[in-house]
């Protein structure tokens, strides 16, 4: 709600608006999935819903944000698509870490968590400029997750 005056207004400015995971997805789309990819989808889009009504429950936001869909979808989505786990089973959003793009089995970058909660990458070979860093997202010889919840293969 605090636009351009947001610390985070940079990096947030920098996402795509659009994504094309299972929460964006339409029962159309739902439709022309395998099974097990259609589930997995499906969980994603009623995790948002589930987020949606949650939003009533934060007071500090007003009525016209939490109402709007577009944006609640594209919120929603920004953290499922960059959360980081941590050790202990917590979410956080780390800044630069989600442009790491996905290795697959081909992995250059560890990320890890001091127990004061500070962010540390470790690279797993030397990398020249101009060469990707690349993470895990999911496993590969199984996509569907990774469909579900970036909506890439």
């Amino acid at each position: 709600e605090l636009g351009a005056e947001s610390p985070w207004y940079p990096w947030l400015n920098s996402l795509p608006r659009y994504y094309s995971n299972g929460a964006s997805m339409t029962d159309f789309c739902f439709g022309c999935l395998p099974p097990y990819a259609a589930k997995q989808s499906m969980e994603v889009k009623t995790r948002l819903k589930r987020f949606e009504l949650a939003l009533d429950e934060i007071s500090f936001l007003n009525d016209e944000t939490k109402s709007n869909s577009d944006l609640t979808k594209w919120a929603y989505n920004v953290v499922v698509t960059r959360y980081q786990e941590k050790e202990g089973g917590d979410y956080c959003l780390v800044p630069m870490v989600d442009f790491f793009n996905h290795g697959g089995t081909e992995v250059d970058v560890y990320v890890t968590f001091d127990t004061d909660g500070n962010c540390y990458a470790y690279s797993t070979r030397d990398v020249s400029p101009g060469q990707p860093l690349r993470i895990c997202l999911g496993d590969p010889t199984n996509p569907s997750q990774i469909l579900a919840r970036y909506g890439f293969l």
